[in-house]
């Protein structure tokens, strides 16, 4: 239809195992459909909480856990702010409380509110710490240009997150990622980040 739903995803919402697996039986490809953006059937099957479909569709085809980019079903709930689904997701599969996608972003990477992040930290405080594959901190991660990851919305400038993090954790503000580069530095490198630039220094001076 004109979301892009497939009869796939009908038969998860509704929950008619018995027809989406004819469906897919006929047309095997289905399994890898897409709707809403970045929403595979599994992921609706979350939503729905199908759990025999959730269960069946990971067990038929295990890479739908993650996205091409490594991002998993968790990286995806916490990026859409459906909280609940998060719950449920770590309910039945507590792996996902460690993955990470392909350049080693933890969901706490993929939050693009204040309000999201916060509530996943109150769920595992831990992931304030999380760095990437090139040493960026979730403070670092605010900073950072644009880039082609859909999930990264808090990239590009991110005030509200950034003052979130240092507020929650000051040690960040003394964050270096593996270039050797500060947050002050990250900062000054881009022209739209004044803001951030001036709240970090005044912050911490000897980053100057």
């Amino acid at each position: 239809d004109r979301g892009s739903q497939t009869l796939a995803h009908v038969a998860v919402i509704s929950g008619n195992r018995n027809i989406l697996e004819w469906l897919l039986e006929k047309k095997p490809s289905l399994v890898h459909s897409v709707s809403g953006g970045h929403k595979n059937l599994a992921y609706w099957a979350a939503m729905a909480r199908k759990h025999d479909i959730f269960e069946w569709l990971l067990k038929k085809e295990p890479s739908l856990i993650h996205d091409k980019q490594g991002a998993t079903l968790a990286h995806i709930a916490i990026n859409r702010m459906d909280h609940d689904v998060l719950e449920w997701l770590l309910e039945k599969e507590p792996s996902l409380i460690h993955s990470v996608d392909n350049k080693g972003r933890s969901f706490a990477h993929a939050a693009w509110s204040r309000d999201s992040l916060e509530w996943l930290l109150s769920k595992k405080p831990s992931l304030i710490h999380s760095v990437d594959n090139e040493g960026s901190s979730l403070a670092h991660v605010t900073l950072k240009e644009e880039e082609e990851w859909p999930l990264a919305f808090c990239l590009g400038g991110n005030l509200d997150i950034l003052k979130f993090l240092i507020e929650k954790e000051p040690s960040l503000i003394y964050s270096v990622d593996s270039r050797g580069k500060t947050l002050a530095q990250m900062a000054a490198g881009l022209p739209y980040l004044d803001e951030e630039l001036d709240f970090i220094l005044e912050k911490e001076p000897s980053l100057i």
